[in-house]
């Protein structure tokens, strides 16, 4: 699968990651009740994310210490923000909560300068127009997601970003490294370790608030939507983490992360409307609109037709 070509595996990512956003949107809403859910969701997500790493990158390859420690790390590192992310979706509006923890894409953008990775002007002008974007999406005059603003979904959502912000430098940081063909044993430690936390988690949840209603369980494996859910969520994730470390040493980051995160934020965006009936103003349509803009200036696509 890595050997296709750029354009079609930056095609794929951005469809995996609009797949992903979707599925995490519908278990939170439609499925989740307590923290329990959220950590088996999570438990499966992490297994089928393995198995979808280690199968499309053809085996699980050269195996190292590095790797591994790593992709430990890395894995709390991906929980963290996966379970925040969730939370945020449980109790916030699912356009507003996936515009901010886009703003994530900052970060590991900014960080491709320690790599000496050089930012045109053109890329300047399309980082810019990406936080317009981020700006104008976030309208709080829309009364009917305004009023679902909380502080506790803003933490959560600030704190995911960060965290997602910190999976792209760390995703950099191992393609940089002398161990960057050992993709397959560091994303199958990192989705192992996502799993076995999830599942401590759950056991710790559900003593501690045994015989209430925060350790009941809505989860049903016999619902077939129920575990569907959550194996679409883990393919798409998985084919995410495989093609984004992958690029993230062909591509600089200031190329690959503003693509990556603003394309899914536009196109969640649209399918909010569609699939969650949330109303967009005219300002949050004139904000996506940059947002397309700002990745052609950033992906170097204005630059290649001035030039």
């Amino acid at each position: 699968m890595l050997t296709l070509p750029i354009p079609v595996l930056l095609a794929l990512t951005l469809a995996a990651a609009v797949t992903f956003y979707i599925s995490n949107s519908l278990f939170a809403k439609k499925i989740s009740k307590t923290d329990s859910d959220y950590y088996i969701y999570l438990m499966i997500e992490g297994i089928v994310c393995a198995v979808v790493a280690v199968a499309s990158s053809g085996g699980i390859g050269k195996i190292s210490l590095y790797s591994i420690l790593f992709g430990v790390l890395f894995g709390i590192t991906v929980i963290a923000q996966l379970l925040l992310n969730l939370k945020a979706l449980a109790i916030g509006p699912f356009s507003y909560t996936s515009v901010l923890i886009s703003l994530s894409t900052v970060i590991p953008t900014l960080s491709g300068l320690f790599w000496n990775e050089k930012i045109s002007g053109m890329q300047v002008i399309g980082i810019v127009l990406m936080v317009a974007c981020i700006l104008l999406s976030v309208d709080r005059q829309q009364t009917d997601d305004a009023k679902k603003v909380t502080k506790k979904w803003l933490i959560c959502c600030l704190t995911s970003a960060v965290l997602n912000g910190a999976v792209g430098v760390m995703q950099k940081i191992h393609q940089s490294s002398p161990h960057k063909e050992e993709s397959p044993v560091f994303l199958c430690s990192t989705m192992i370790t996502l799993s076995l936390v999830a599942l401590v988690m759950l056991i710790i949840n559900r003593q501690k608030h045994k015989g209430t209603d925060k350790a009941a369980i809505s989860f049903k494996f016999k619902k077939i939507s129920h575990v569907a859910i959550p194996i679409c969520s883990g393919i798409s994730l998985g084919l995410c983490h495989v093609i984004n470390l992958f690029l993230s040493g062909k591509l600089d980051a200031a190329v690959l992360f503003p693509v990556v995160n603003i394309c899914p934020l536009v196109l969640t965006t649209v399918a909010a409307t569609i699939l969650f009936k949330e109303r967009l103003s005219k300002l949050r349509w004139v904000g996506l609109a940059i947002g397309i803009l700002s990745t052609l200036f950033v992906s170097g696509v204005v630059s290649s037709l001035i030039g």
